[in-house]
């Protein structure tokens, strides 16, 4: 199996792949990972102590290249299926999948959209009830999303009511996500699945959300969290939060999201996709 992602640097996905890396059963499987950014990312160390490869494939804004460069990856190392992380490249993998007879799986394809502007509705819900809302992570280094993040979401940060504190490890992440009373997650998109939930809960910390995506399928609503179609419905869960268990969103997070549930998942996953025809293995 060849994992495709950017790079092995902080972020939810590279967390889950490496508990995957951790967890999965050797005698059955072998998986690589393949990064098409610049670099391998600060994880590199913990990959390949994990016995796996991290094999490069740059991706320079030309797609056609890229599909061959990765083709031939998959046809040297006789890998029976390709999962892409990547978002940005997915229709890549897919097609260089198909050139070397791998099958494929997309875990999320990712449309392009204003990074920030979920910060609106925190914002107003952190007004409407006065309650602090802290801000956390990367500011996106596209041009049209700097300078949303410059001209509206910036000159709203008070230090007091709302806070950016930027990027964080995973230690700051936890810290911030236990002392929360909820995690606000207002997507506006049909983002697949945001690793952001399951980490959330796992905190003991529910979500509330807007009704998007693959959001439905992480949140017991009313139990560990609430789903919202509109700003003033997530003001109205705030106030709903102290009907909610923090013990039983992380006992329902380990069941469901846990590092051995999701490997079993994933290896069942794996399992399907080889016993589908794939021409190898």
């Amino acid at each position: 199996m060849l994992h495709v992602v950017t790079s092995m640097s902080i972020g939810g996905i590279q967390t889950y792949l490496l508990n995957v890396l951790q967890h999965y059963d050797r005698a059955r499987f072998h998986m690589d990972v393949c990064y098409t950014g610049a670099t391998p990312g600060c994880h590199e160390r913990e990959v390949l102590a994990r016995a796996s490869r991290l094999i490069p494939c740059r991706y320079s804004n030309a797609l056609v290249p890229f599909v061959w460069r990765l083709a031939r990856i998959l046809a040297e190392g006789r890998y029976d299926a390709v999962c892409d992380f990547t978002g940005d490249f997915a229709a890549g993998s897919m097609w260089a999948g198909r050139l070397a007879g791998v099958p494929a799986r997309i875990a999320f394809y990712r449309s392009s959209g204003i990074q920030f502007r979920p910060t609106f509705a925190r914002r107003s819900v952190a007004r409407c009830l006065h309650r602090r809302l802290i801000i956390a992570g990367n500011i996106s280094t596209l041009p049209e999303e700097r300078a949303f993040f410059d001209q509206e979401v910036a000159p709203r940060i008070d230090g007091t009511l709302v806070s950016y504190v930027g990027p964080v490890d995973d230690a700051r992440k936890d810290a911030l996500l236990g002392g929360a009373a909820a995690m606000l997650l207002p997507i506006e998109w049909e983002e697949p699945f945001p690793v952001v939930l399951p980490e959330s809960l796992l905190c003991g910390t529910p979500v509330i959300s807007f009704r998007r995506g693959g959001v439905p399928e992480g949140i017991a609503h009313g139990q560990t969290g609430f789903i919202c179609d509109t700003v003033d419905d997530m003001c109205a869960a705030v106030s709903r939060l102290g009907g909610l268990s923090r013990a039983e969103c992380r006992a329902e997070a380990e069941r469901r999201f846990s590092d051995r549930a999701i490997t079993q998942e994933y290896e069942g996953l794996y399992q399907r996709l080889l016993d589908s025809g794939g021409p190898r293995g």
